[in-house]
């Protein structure tokens, strides 16, 4: 949008002491030197527009708008002359006032107007009008887009009424429409230049028409009438739909047709800057963020002014878990930039990252104000770190990388520029993490097994507020949930009477019926988790007849680019059983006893290559209970997860798991010193897990299964594991009745296993 001429975009000027402050101004490359000598050729030269110009510009970079539009403002009294009537109405062109640029050209002369001053009237009301139109369609009437249709069919030989139009329905998430107006801008203007649809290819590009735009650069590609500076621009608008291209294929996560398409820019050009920090963005998906640092850090030493190569950099730094690389990174941006939104985003990531979320909140605070000063807006109207973007117009075209937010308001409008847009959406995300939450979550859980024993039937809900505590960062969590347990009631024959407590000592009678197996309570618990720590404490449901002290510890450093270690100990219920997890009363002997707890650690190393995750760990735990044996167990295993496929609202991943596991000893019964758990002396599985989770708006849900094959054995093992005395009187009585046993017999087998989980979230 600057004429031909002169440094700055004025026409060529006298030489002169000014003129050479700025023509140095111009070879600067940061921004305070630069401004530096600009001021000096305003002081030199007051009288030129072109000076104040680009001082306003420079400023504007800056984050200093309402600054620089005073320095451009007319005269309070009289007209200024032609030339800085041109030089005020390309700054406000430029800041988005097209009736003022209209109106200061307008008052020119047309004998005094310059073609560049013709092109520059032409093109602000050209704008005005599609805004408009585009501000009618937006608020839902036909007639705005029937306006804007109306506007691309003007005879216009340089495109740049089409390309407007196209934008402004890129504006509206029409892309519908905006091939639609290219069709009627090209039937008016059938003999349009090659420029001219190039100019129409590119404004395709910015509305998302991707493929549109790339088959108008494929149809020029023979035109005998392209100029060097055509052939050039063609190139570009080529790369730009391949780049776009890949980032799609990316964002679904088909990294290998991304290539493919990256690849003939790449061949052209192999230092493209845009097409390298694509191919970046490739490697960082693929879970290679060390080879996405290199390529980013390689584009950023080509050029340190790369705001683009700067922030993915960073955002690679942090990747590969160099956060101090970060923050040297962001230090260097503002150094260069002082008040760059794009560096501000960049201190936000990065303080996410170590998660001090007060400090990203007034790093997308002042990234918010700096965007809105660049774009000539009121900074006082922005509203505070709490803003969630209603009130602005709808977004330009969105950056394709990024997953929509959901937002709680209904139908928010989004901020016009892109950038804006999106520190709009990392707001809402950060105040989203570092705000109060509140979540309540039943949960229903079933296991098949025989009623009064292995049987259970779960009703629960947690019931969580969390915060984010004012200098620790991270989240820490309350935790309250109320438990029903129920495993049904036995059967009242001999044998199952005998399975139960004492009663295998109850004589011919049975014993006592044990009576419906079941427990109410409520559980509590405290956590915290920040990045790689989190750590627990709290109860088994407190209303059991048992109750423990739950709780651990895990940490989970990266050792690379792509490995991470993570280390648990840890103290926990055993769920499997009434028994097991509650306790129960034995009435023949009015004993208490069960409410079993795994106490221990394990290791286990985590590999991402490319979209796969592997795993390989152990671990060793004991294992007490009241009036239980005590028991040990050891694990191991190893898997890999892959991606089916993976989009922005969705993702199908199937895997492999090892899994193999001992213990010591097999207490998985119901009479007096069992835990009632699960504890084969070898259990070795192939399991194959799948996993669907989608979300639409603010409903997340995740359905799953497992199916695998097992072999596992048990041991024999006395009835009573932990009294010599019970077990000596059992094994007398059984020499008088044969049938009793003292002793539960071992067994080995083999079979399919599996399950089915599911869960569903909504967000209030």
């Amino acid at each position: 949008i600057t004429p031909a001429g002169g440094p700055g975009g004025g026409p060529a000027q006298p030489t002169g002491r000014g003129a050479a402050l700025r023509e140095e101004a111009a070879r600067a490359t940061d921004l305070e030197s630069s401004t530096a000598l600009l001021r000096t050729a305003v002081a030199v030269d007051p009288a030129s527009p072109w000076a104040r110009l680009d001082l306003a510009r420079a400023l504007r970079r800056q984050g200093r708008g309402a600054e620089a539009r005073a320095l451009m403002e007319p005269p309070g009294a009289g007209h200024p002359g032609a030339e800085s009537s041109y030089a005020i109405a390309l700054y406000a062109e430029e800041d988005g006032r097209l009736g003022d640029a209209a109106a200061l050209l307008e008052r020119i002369p047309a004998r005094l107007r310059s073609a560049d001053m013709g092109r520059l009237l032409t093109r602000a009301r050209v704008a005005a009008d599609v805004r408009v139109a585009t501000d009618a369609a937006r608020a839902g009437g036909f007639e705005g887009r029937s306006r804007l249709l109306a506007i691309a069919a003007r005879p216009d030989p340089s495109g740049a009424v089409a390309a407007a139009v196209i934008r402004g329905f890129g504006t509206l998430g029409d892309g519908r429409g905006a091939d639609e107006a290219m069709r009627v801008a090209l039937a008016i203007n059938h003999e349009a230049a090659p420029s001219a649809r190039l100019a129409i290819a590119g404004a395709l590009l910015e509305a998302g028409q991707d493929a549109t735009a790339a088959t108008m650069l494929r149809s020029l590609e023979a035109d005998a009438r392209l100029s060097t500076d055509d052939r050039r621009q063609a190139f570009a608008l080529q790369s730009g739909v391949a780049i776009r291209g890949s980032d799609r294929l990316n964002e679904g996560g088909e990294q290998a047709a991304g290539f493919d398409r990256l690849r003939p820019v790449l061949a052209r050009n192999p230092a493209d800057p845009a097409a390298n920090l694509a191919l970046a963005r490739l490697y960082a998906s693929a879970r290679q963020p060390a080879e996405a640092n290199r390529i980013a850090e390689s584009v950023l030493a080509r050029n340190p002014s790369n705001l683009d190569a700067r922030a993915a950099a960073v955002d690679s730094a942090i990747a590969v878990r160099d956060v101090r690389r970060a923050e040297a990174l962001v230090a260097e941006g503002r150094a260069m930039a002082p008040n760059e939104a794009r560096v501000s985003l960049m201190e936000a990531r990065t303080a996410r990252a170590t998660g001090d979320g007060r400090r990203a909140l007034q790093a997308l605070q002042t990234a918010a104000e700096q965007r809105r000063a660049q774009l000539g807006e009121d900074v006082a109207s922005l509203p505070s770190a709490g803003f969630s973007g209603v009130g602005f117009r709808s977004s330009s075209v969105d950056n394709p990388f990024r997953r929509p937010e959901p937002v709680a308001d209904a139908e928010p409008l989004r901020p016009r520029d892109a950038l804006l847009a999106e520190i709009t959406r990392e707001l809402a995300a950060t105040r989203e993490d570092a705000s109060p939450r509140i979540a309540v979550s039943p949960t229903f859980r079933s296991r098949s097994g025989s009623a009064g024993f292995d049987r259970l039937g779960e009703i629960s809900s947690t019931a969580e507020g969390a915060i984010s505590p004012g200098g620790l960062g991270g989240r820490l969590s309350l935790r309250v949930t109320p438990v029903a347990i129920d495993s049904g009631d036995s059967a009242r024959d001999l044998a199952s009477l005998r399975r139960f407590g004492s009663n295998a000592l109850g004589g011919p009678s049975g014993g006592r019926v044990p009576g419906s197996q079941s427990a109410s309570g409520v559980g509590l618990g405290l956590a915290y988790q920040r990045d790689w720590l989190a750590a627990d404490v709290g109860t088994t449901p407190i209303g059991f007849p048992t109750s423990n002290v739950v709780g651990g510890v895990e940490v989970s450093p990266a050792l690379g680019s792509n490995l991470r270690l993570r280390l648990t100990g840890e103290r926990r219920a055993i769920t499997d059983s009434v028994l097991s997890w509650a306790g129960t009363r034995d009435s023949l002997s009015g004993r208490n006893w069960g409410g079993v707890t795994r106490t221990g650690g394990r290791g286990q190393f985590e590999l991402s290559a490319g979209p796969a995750s592997f795993y390989a760990g152990g671990g060793y735990a004991t294992l007490d209970g009241d009036g239980v044996a005590s028991n040990t167990r050891i694990e191991a295993g190893a898997g890999v997860s892959v991606p089916v496929f993976r989009r922005p609202e969705e993702e199908l991943t199937a895997g492999v798991d090892l899994v193999y596991f001992a213990y010591d000893r097999n207490l998985r019964f119901f009479t007096l010193g069992h835990g009632g758990y699960f504890s084969p002396q070898s259990y070795a599985a192939v399991n194959l897990p799948v996993d669907y989770r989608a979300r639409s708006g603010n409903l997340g849900y995740r359905i799953g299964g497992t199916v695998g094959y097992a072999n596992w054995r048990e041991d024999a093992t006395p009835v009573f594991p932990n009294d010599a005395r019970l077990q000596n009187l059992l094994a007398t009585a059984a020499l008088i009745d044969p049938t009793l046993q003292a002793i539960q017999p071992g067994k080995s087998q083999s079979g399919v296993v599996g399950g089915l989980r599911g869960d569903i979230d909504y967000a209030l």
